[in-house]
């Protein structure tokens, strides 16, 4: 089950990075970030929601407070990357800071504090999260 589940965030995550670029690319963001961030979040909460009613888990209320600690910060990101693109921050210089940060740290955290090793599919998902950091920064 924690496969799926990470699979969910990763393309709930994912996409919602991807959406942001648009919506800055078309100069939507300003217009219609707070119906894009309740349908990208809301999608990704109906998709989790359909794996756990399926497969009848145990309702856990730790897992579902850091869950929901987890879709707040996400929230607060991607609204805050958003309100730095309408400001007219450029988006070679966001996006990589939004990506590339929260990658570094979480690959940061992970060897620092839990005494990861980094193994050959870790560093394949660190090369993947840089080239779409570089991808998503081309004008």
């Amino acid at each position: 089950m924690w496969y799926r589940m990470m699979i969910v965030a990763f393309v709930a995550n994912g996409m919602g990075v991807f959406g942001a670029r648009i919506l800055t690319g078309w100069n939507l963001a300003e217009q219609f970030k707070f119906q894009y961030l309740v349908f990208w979040h809301g999608a990704g909460f109906l998709f989790a929601a359909l794996f756990f009613l399926r497969d009848r888990f145990k309702f856990n209320w730790r897992e579902m407070t850091i869950a929901g600690f987890m879709g707040a910060a996400s929230v607060g990101g991607q609204l805050s990357l958003l309100a730095a693109l309408q400001r007219g921050i450029p988006g070679h210089v966001m996006f990589p800071l939004a990506n590339g940060g929260g990658l570094f740290l979480v690959a940061l955290v992970g060897i620092l504090l839990f005494e990861e090793r980094i193994h050959l599919y870790g560093i394949a998902g660190i090369v993947l999260g840089i080239a779409a950091t570089v991808l998503l920064s081309l004008p």
